[in-house]
């Protein structure tokens, strides 16, 4: 009875009553989707990115040698003949989970990282000549050195035992030259295969790798690719190479206005202990209301949330700045970079 009083009560007063059920579910889904993270939600929220960059020269398109880096004095470093073999160069940052879209579910794997703590320069097309015979004769002349060098050694190896003090180092640091001789020539070989006329490239490569812990503790890793660099190449959009979201992270959603930029605030990221044990930690700060704050650099990586007293997502630490949610929002809502 009671019910068919409830079904006639609905259908005589319908007109009225479906606007105020999809308000109550608009205001409902606009409470969920505002209200401030917790203490474990801004911990999950957070992710190390360890970017690996290296360099490949190619000669009519195709790679010929690969090298870590340049030397103060533009000399190619960090020689390697396989890409699988390459070292480069890390630089470890912090990034947070984060959805597309913030009034839905949409992260896919997305992340917002700080990758800009690396040289930048590359030589561009029509200089890389110039840095290839630079290159060679660098490489002809430390040649010289180090054989002369290891002539040395050997004359010491030969006229002094085993049994003399500091016998073992100089054998150790000779195996290591005869290393370096080998590898030095082995490029300068390379090198000269390069033919007078033939068009060569210098391209620097990077790859990124998201590592976080689960709800276990323990650490995890996945293959990220650059979606999106910011103007300024300081921080970059990042998705997991399945695009698929990890179980155990909580992605961050950007409402399209700026939270308090001013006053008390509360930044997220990982200490390690003297054990080696990472885990993720809350630390108290200041924003001065002008794009500044007094976290510290060595304990808050760039990368990592700052929050509001309240739990509000406020912006990223980028150097002494916190880049506010609206102009990360702005790169994260931009058309991808296929070519990353």
């Amino acid at each position: 009875m009671n019910l068919k009083l409830l079904q006639d009560f609905f259908r005589s007063h319908r007109k009225k009553l479906l606007p105020l059920i999809g308000l109550l579910i608009i205001v409902g889904w606009y409470v969920w989707t505002t209200k401030p993270y917790n203490e474990q939600q801004m911990k999950r929220s957070i992710s190390l990115v360890e970017r690996k960059s290296y360099f490949v020269l190619y000669a009519a398109d195709k790679p010929v040698i690969m090298f870590s880096g340049f030397s103060r004095d533009s000399i190619m470093e960090g020689f390697s003949f396989s890409e699988d073999s390459i070292s480069g160069l890390t630089f470890v940052g912090g990034g947070f989970w984060v959805n597309r879209y913030p009034w839905v579910a949409s992260c896919s794997g997305r992340m917002i990282a700080a990758v800009n703590d690396m040289p930048e320069i590359v030589p561009i097309r029509e200089n890389v000549p110039i840095f290839l015979y630079k290159e060679i004769a660098y490489l002809k002349e430390n040649l010289s050195r180090m054989r002369d060098k290891l002539s040395e050694l050997r004359y010491y190896l030969r006229v002094h035992g085993v049994q003399d003090e500091g016998y073992d180092v100089i054998a150790k640091y000779t195996t290591r030259l005869r290393a370096r001789i080998d590898t030095a020539q082995k490029a300068l070989d390379t090198l000269r295969t390069i033919k007078r006329h033939t068009p060569v490239t210098i391209i620097r490569k990077n790859t990124f790798t998201a590592k976080y812990p689960d709800e276990s503790g323990r650490w995890n890793a996945c293959d990220m690719r650059v979606l999106k660099y910011s103007d300024d190449m300081r921080y970059a959009v990042l998705q997991t190479v399945s695009a698929k979201s990890p179980d155990s992270i909580q992605p961050l959603s950007l409402l399209p206005w700026n939270a308090g930029t001013k006053g008390a605030a509360v930044g997220v990221s990982y200490l390690t202990t003297l054990a080696g044990k990472s885990y993720g930690v809350l630390m108290d700060g200041t924003l001065d209301g002008d794009g500044k704050h007094n976290f510290s650099d060595f304990l808050m990586k760039d990368g990592h949330p700052v929050f509001s007293a309240h739990g509000s997502f406020v912006g990223m630490k980028q150097g002494k700045t916190v880049i506010s949610r609206n102009e990360l929002n702005k790169l994260l809502t931009q058309g991808d970079d296929e070519n990353n």
